[in-house]
């Protein structure tokens, strides 16, 4: 029993962590930094999610018993199949795929979104948000402390100058 428990604990856990990654993700160098590497990050952590899904055995079966899953499921497939749809009738595939250079909003992002939406449906608890919570304070935390980093340099305030002022 410990071991199902453990297992089920540390697939919990890649729920905030890959949201952290997906937001701190970026590449260097590259003509468009953010966004690319931000889908693609996205689409790792939807293929893990539905790959846990498809694994568990008693998902499907929780999904179809469970009147709000398959409310839910039904939402969740209309949309989905009328942003598939869209992709189908749109002249530039490549645009609808992937979405406009600067904005990736394309039909895989949407595709990523709703197999993660439909993971955390099905995964997440009262008792699983609080990681959650804790790395969206983690994120935010490390965010305020850049953007105080950040403005200290700026205003030419490094922690070095303020020491050579307070010794001098």
């Amino acid at each position: 029993m410990s071991q199902i428990v453990s297992r089920t604990a540390s697939r919990t856990i890649v729920l905030p962590l890959g949201i952290a990654l997906v937001d701190l993700a970026f590449q260097k160098g590259a003509t468009d930094p953010l966004n690319p590497i931000k889908l693609w990050v996205l689409g790792l952590m939807a293929i893990w999610f539905f790959a846990d899904l498809v694994t568990t055995r008693q998902s499907f079966q929780i999904l179809k018993d469970e009147r709000v899953f398959t409310v839910f499921g039904l939402i969740l497939g209309i949309f989905g199949t009328g942003y598939f749809i869209a992709f189908i009738l749109t002249p530039v595939k490549s645009v609808a795929l992937f979405g406009d250079s600067g904005r990736n909003i394309g039909f895989l992002n949407y595709a990523f979104l709703g197999l993660v939406t439909l993971y955390c449906a099905y995964k997440l608890s009262l008792d699983n948000i609080k990681n959650i919570y804790w790395t969206i304070f983690f994120r935010s935390s490390i965010k305020k402390l850049t953007l105080k980093l950040n403005l200290l340099k700026k205003s030419d305030m490094t922690y070095v100058n303020l020491i050579k002022d307070k010794v001098a």
